[in-house]
């Protein structure tokens, strides 16, 4: 009787236990950010190149001093791997939605 008992309690967890791997799309971290100004206009500064910007701000988006505005990458303290500075920038392959860049276009090498 007590076999039986494990046997049906095994039986159960399995039921419960999930194993699969759910695929999501990354979290859209600029929508939530309601109170960082984007303009429409671009100033004209030059820029000597190469510069140096470590992210070392606590926006998730790129100085707009040194960068072009736009959505298509975020700034993290959490995913640069040995990085010479307390943020790194993330190009994710994502756009401002969530979804992946149109990958066909790489096909044909």
């Amino acid at each position: 009787m007590r076999k039986l008992g494990w046997i049906i309690g095994l039986l159960l967890l399995v039921a419960i236990a999930k194993a699969q791997i759910v695929e999501r799309p990354l979290p859209n971290k600029l929508s939530q950010l309601s109170s960082v100004p984007f303009s429409n206009h671009q100033t004209q500064v030059t820029l000597s190149i190469p510069f140096w910007d470590d992210f070392s701000t606590a926006s998730v988006v790129p100085s707009s001093a040194l960068w072009l505005s736009g959505d298509q990458v975020r700034i993290s303290n959490g995913t640069g791997v040995n990085a010479p500075s307390i943020n790194v920038a993330i190009f994710d392959g994502v756009d401002a939605t969530g979804a992946p860049y149109n990958a066909t276009s790489l096909i044909n090498g």
